[in-house]
């Protein structure tokens, strides 16, 4: 396969949050940089060509648009694709095979990582999956390096019909930092579904300066990666030439999607320092973690003011003790309504927008869970409307709730369903998701992703029957855990109604319709 034309396929993701996939534009720019002679395009099957509508994932509509395209016989189609879009990939690739019996298809992506084998088991329009990082698999393949010799390759031995895995290639500190500016082919974020505005979330364009992550939060799949993150002159060059670019002059600023931007105080530190010297005008937006906001950092907190951070995401959670130990995602569970009251002071203070995840019917939460968060919430409203009044202006924490699911390759993939014995069967989300995109005109899905961040996709275990699902491979709402949850919400918003200075997030206005 060497130098083989490669097409880099985004595929219909209708009803999720708008927005190109960052992980195609670093491909693309790994393999100008790397694979230099390959012949690399994007194929945007998210938006129609000619009426930038969202196309709606059905093979027929799919096999139609890709015949607005100029495909080369016999080329490379790389998949991107999440949980949630898994099934319109599916799709995808049948239309392009229906087209193209020659091409040759690999799924990439976290949900082909980690459901790889049943992936290739029971689909044969798809040829490959990659396993870890994609750049480095693409690179391998489009150099003509044999299927068994291809960094994180998974593929079916032609001999004995098993399904294999190659030793995964992750990019290095030092690799990432070769990705600026001028190596992204930025043309897909212009192609809105509205022409003055930027194709990214919010509004924001969209960037990823990091990979991994150290921490090992049940719910997420990211902590098997090791954290690994562009220098702090790296990041402080990318921002610095993006300010001029057209991309940062029709968006509302830069969203930084790195997992927890924070983590290194000391780099986090450097890099501000650079921008404030630089006098970087810019403004953007981070993911962290209420401690790293908290009085003791209350440092970090006015430099990343000082140097544009206009945004603060943090991955709250759940305050209930019970379930924040579930979760994993904070070591001292007591202590954590504390901190991040302090992140919602000094954020605030230093006039830096507080937003915060809270995740909604996680498997087992009872009644004093739910209320034990509402409290938690109040307490929150409280201390941000004290701020709003002290500052004289109209400061907020956004609520963004999110619907407790489960991703493959997650500890809560691997473990017991919480208040239960039983796990997962090995096609869970093979049957889920074809469940769920069948229904997907019949509210359920819509529902979810009107109200939840990570509505779709993941398997709410928190609203299923689990001996249904497990026992029986049926899946049932529980209907009366469903009015739980939108109870809940409903409570949230009350409280949200009380307190001006609080705002539950509204996701029906920003996804794909």
């Amino acid at each position: 396969m060497t130098n083989k034309t490669l097409y880099l396929v985004n595929p219909p993701d209708k009803g999720m949050l708008s927005g190109f996939p960052g992980a195609l534009l670093f491909l693309k720019s790994w393999l100008k940089m790397n694979a230099p002679e390959s012949n690399v395009n994007y194929v945007d099957l998210a938006l129609s060509k000619k009426s930038k509508n969202p196309l709606d994932g059905r093979i027929g509509e799919i096999s139609e648009e890709l015949k607005d395209y100029q495909l080369e016989q016999g080329a490379l189609y790389a998949l991107t694709s999440t949980t949630a879009t898994y099934q319109n990939a599916l799709q995808t690739a049948r239309a392009i095979k229906e087209l193209d019996p020659t091409a040759s298809i690999i799924l990439g992506g976290h949900h082909a990582k980690n459901e790889a084998e049943n992936i290739l088991g029971l689909h044969p329009e798809i040829d490959y999956c990659s396993t870890g990082e994609g750049e480095k698999t693409l690179e391998d393949l489009a150099l003509g390096v044999p299927e068994e010799e291809v960094r994180g390759l998974a593929f079916r031995d032609r001999n004995f019909g098993l399904i294999k895995r190659n030793h995964v290639g992750f990019l290095s500190r030092e690799e990432l930092d070769s990705f600026q500016f001028n190596t992204f082919d930025w043309s897909p974020v212009f192609e809105s579904q509205y022409d003055e505005m930027l194709r990214g979330q919010f509004g924001y364009f969209d960037i990823s300066t990091a990979r991994g992550c150290n921490l090992k939060c049940t719910f997420c799949a990211f902590g098997d990666d090791q954290l690994r993150d562009m220098s702090p002159n790296s990041k402080a060059q990318l921002l610095s030439d993006m300010v001029n670019s057209e991309i940062y002059k029709k968006s509302q600023g830069v969203n930084i999607h790195d997992n927890d931007f924070a983590q290194n105080s000391k780099r986090t530190h450097e890099l501000c320092d650079i921008m404030i010297e630089r006098g970087l005008d810019i403004d953007w937006t981070i993911q962290t973690r209420v401690e790293h906001l908290n009085n003791r950092n209350e440092p970090l907190v006015e430099k990343l003011a000082k140097a544009g951070c206009v945004e603060a995401y943090l991955g709250v959670e759940n305050f209930d003790p019970e379930i924040a130990s579930y979760l994993k995602h904070v070591k001292n569970p007591e202590t954590y309504l504390r901190n991040t009251q302090e992140a919602v002071i000094n954020t605030l203070k230093y006039g830096i927008g507080c937003n915060i995840n809270l995740q909604l019917g996680v498997p087992g939460e009872t009644e004093e869970a739910r209320q034990y968060n509402l409290d938690s919430l109040e307490e929150i409203a409280k201390t941000a409307q004290m701020i709003a009044k002290e500052r004289g202006n109209g400061s907020q924490v956004t609520i963004y709730p999110q619907l407790s699911v489960v991703y493959p390759g997650t500890p809560m993939a691997k473990l017991p369903v919480r208040g239960t014995e039983k796990y997962l069967p090995k096609e869970a989300f093979e049957t889920f998701t074809e469940w769920e995109w069948d229904r997907e005109q019949e509210g359920f899905v819509e529902y979810l992703g009107n109200n939840f961040a990570h509505g779709n996709g993941g398997i709410p275990l928190g609203l299923l029957d689990i001996d249904k699902f497990v026992d029986d491979n049926e899946i049932i709402i529980n209907q009366d855990r469903l009015s739980d949850v939108n109870d809940y919400l409903d409570r949230m918003k009350s409280i949200a109604d009380k307190y001006p200075a609080l705002r539950i997030f509204e996701y029906s206005d920003h996804v794909e319709k």
